[in-house]
């Protein structure tokens, strides 16, 4: 037996040893008597080995418990030893385990809790955060050279045999995580955390994100997250299936949200659409100099969205948010920012939905998350649309003023029937204004 071949062999004891123990407690995992035993884990490994283990052990068992927890001090305590583990061997691939955790509480909003959640982890979690440097939390939550992310696999399922022998796969699932994560926390309500968000403000406007990020953006994946072949690529023109679109989905809306919470950024717009520009090209591997990349990237921004309404609908309302107010600009040349949301939404609608109004209507029927998306928008966008077609001829108000009747005339009749599934008496007025 070769030596590299012996030495993955004793790694895999090692670590199937260490897995077996924690499977042997799976189906009894009480969480609030675990966590000592789930530090002491990440104690006794590096961080190859920890890497082997998460893919072993069922995160969503811990997920559950914790969602399921009704005690307001057994919540807290948890948290509390969660966040404040200061003597962790692998501690980048421990706090990646702690952005799945606290992206899954955030992502929660059940209305049945007998305590906020999110109140208990951010008393606890911001004031790591802002003490910088001295906090651990610091060291993989914005880490100062962010190329540690592609040291160590990504920890999506795969086997131990796959996790040894390929040496160029990523973090992907760090970077993603560490994504929503960051996004979550610069748009909370009542809360700065200055050193985070300098940080956060600085990785942006000084291109470091972004370069560290490309290695993910060019990876094709399927839907399972793992990394599409030549052979198994769409067509050069489908982007969903050539480039990790769910991942520059959630990097386009962060720095929305910074953009959003930075007034000193200077021309934000013109500051947005190079950095798309520059995230296209780089993406795509062309020349970003050329005379097309001068234009704010309408088509490309709609293609990379265009699968998921409620994150489509969510960089509408953050574009809108930006840039659209309830003046009336006349001029295209001097208010190219105010014209963008209206740009965008044309462009949606008479090339991705055709001009039907019954696509919009199905989202406003549909699942509620995507639905109060959607809604939130279209009642912001509707507020301001009257006072930017007044007296304005631009090409694209006709064919979302088309829309919009019909979609107004749909959605009465419904509701004249009872058949629409909630009161859309506010939304009907400022379709009726229009």
């Amino acid at each position: 037996m070769s030596r590299s071949k012996q030495s993955f062999v004793s790694k895999h004891k090692k670590v199937m040893s260490l897995v077996q123990q924690i499977e042997q407690h799976h189906h009894h995992y009480d969480c609030s008597n675990s966590i000592d035993e789930l530090l002491s884990v990440f104690n006794q490994m590096n961080t190859s080995e920890s890497i082997i283990f998460l893919q072993h052990w069922n995160i969503e068992i811990l997920k559950e418990k914790l969602l399921l927890i009704k005690s307001l001090e057994e919540f807290e305590q948890i948290w509390i030893e969660l966040l404040s583990a200061t003597h962790i061997t692998s501690f980048v691939v421990y706090h990646e385990l702690l952005l799945k955790l606290l992206t899954t509480v955030f992502d929660d909003d059940d209305d049945d809790d007998q305590f906020d959640r999110h109140a208990i982890i951010l008393k606890i979690l911001i004031p790591k955060l802002n003490n910088y440097p001295q906090s651990s939390l610091w060291k993989s939550f914005h880490y100062s050279n962010i190329s540690v992310v592609d040291e160590n696999q990504c920890l999506c399922n795969k086997s131990i045999l796959e996790s040894y022998h390929q040496h160029n796969v990523d973090r992907r699932c760090f970077a993603y995580e560490l994504l929503k994560f960051s996004s979550f926390i610069v748009t909370i309500n009542n809360i700065r955390i200055p050193c985070v968000i300098n940080k956060l403000k600085n990785w942006i406007q000084s291109d470091f994100l972004l370069k560290n990020y490309l290695r993910f953006f060019s990876h094709s994946r399927d839907f399972a997250g793992n990394i599409l072949t030549g052979h198994q690529r769409s067509l050069p023109s489908d982007p969903e299936f050539n480039y990790d679109c769910p991942l520059i989905r959630c990097y386009i809306l962060f720095v929305l949200k910074i953009l959003s919470i930075d007034p000193t950024v200077k021309d934000s717009y013109r500051f947005l659409s190079h950095h798309l520009n520059q995230l296209k090209s780089r993406i795509e591997n062309c020349d970003n100099n050329s005379k097309q990349n001068e234009k704010f990237p309408i088509k490309w921004l709609i293609e990379i969205f265009i699968t998921e309404d409620s994150e489509l609908f969510e960089m509408f309302h953050q574009i809108l948010l930006l840039y659209s107010t309830t003046k009336n600009p006349t001029i295209i040349d001097d208010n190219e920012s105010e014209f963008l949301i209206h740009r965008l939404f044309e462009y949606f609608i008479t090339n991705s939905i055709y001009n039907d109004s019954s696509v919009l209507l199905d989202m406003l029927c549909t699942d509620q998350e995507t639905a109060s998306i959607v809604l939130r928008f279209l009642i912001a966008y509707l507020r301001i649309l009257p006072y930017h077609c007044k007296n304005n001829s631009q090409p694209w108000f006709a064919p979302i003023v088309r829309l919009f009747h019909e979609l107004g005339q749909r959605i009465q009749k419904l509701d004249e029937k009872n058949l629409f599934p909630y009161s859309p008496k506010p939304l009907l007025r400022l379709l009726n204004n229009i």
